[in-house]
């Protein structure tokens, strides 16, 4: 089912599928490591709910990482860089969800990653009456490709959000790119890993690079980047000693 044509905008959207965007504070205790939740917050308007939300974080994070943010100098190296990162947490034993915005880039992505020889299973959306309901196995450590939507009830250990582009998100209105990039985040217990294309990045981006400027997040751009400098849980731990030296 497509969510996303040339001529659809996110009203029709919402309608189509019966839904609201999702609220940056429903009720519950949130499933984040502190790093993952001092990222999301940012995403969230005002100090008092930012303050409501980090109180309700109770994850326990195995490995001190700070979530990390690549900018690719191109969408082949962007996929190639995610494919990476996929293997390396898969070593980890973790869930791995790689989240984006509609349907047809989930598509998209998968067939990316398959043609790669990265496997990946895509969340399916089956509707029952006034219902949907979203399904995959949580019984194999393939990632999980699905829309902000279809995760928005789910966790995963490690939470992928690529293709952080204008070009992806030019039909979503200002505030509720906000509340969708905070769950996307939300989602994700002990490491987010965001991804984009210099000359393509949305207009978020601003707010990643204050996070980065707090110690909030790692950017790290293309031409600094080799395969295979950063694997493996030795990798992580030695990122996270560098992190506690900084702080």
């Amino acid at each position: 089912m497509k969510i996303l044509d040339d001529s659809v905008n996110s009203p029709s959207i919402r309608e189509r599928l019966r839904i609201d965007l999702p609220q940056v504070l429903p009720p519950g205790e949130y499933r984040n490591a502190v790093y993952d939740a001092n990222l999301a917050a940012h995403f969230i308007a005002g100090p008092v709910k930012r303050a409501q939300y980090l109180a309700q974080t109770n994850a326990e994070q195995k490995v001190r990482e700070r979530p990390l943010c690549f900018v690719a100098a191109t969408h082949e190296q962007e996929l190639d860089r995610m494919a990476k990162i996929i293997g390396q947490r898969q070593v980890l034993n973790e869930r791995i969800g790689v989240i984006l915005p509609t349907n047809r880039l989930d598509h998209g992505i998968a067939e990316d990653l398959t043609e790669g020889g990265v496997a990946a299973e895509r969340a399916v959306a089956k509707e029952n009456t006034d219902k949907i309901s979203i399904t995959f196995s949580f019984a194999n450590l393939l990632p999980k490709i699905a829309t902000f939507y279809m995760a928005k009830s789910l966790t995963f250990d490690s939470v992928l959000l690529p293709r952080l582009t204008e070009k992806a998100y030019y039909w979503i209105i200002q505030d509720q790119r906000a509340r969708i990039l905070f769950v996307g985040i939300a989602r994700a217990t002990q490491w987010v890993y965001l991804s984009t294309v210099e000359s393509s990045e949305f207009q978020e981006m601003a707010v990643l690079r204050e996070a980065a400027d707090q110690g909030h997040l790692t950017m790290q751009r293309g031409g600094g980047w080799r395969a295979g400098v950063e694997s493996g849980r030795g990798r992580a731990q030695e990122r996270a000693r560098e992190q506690d030296r900084r702080d």
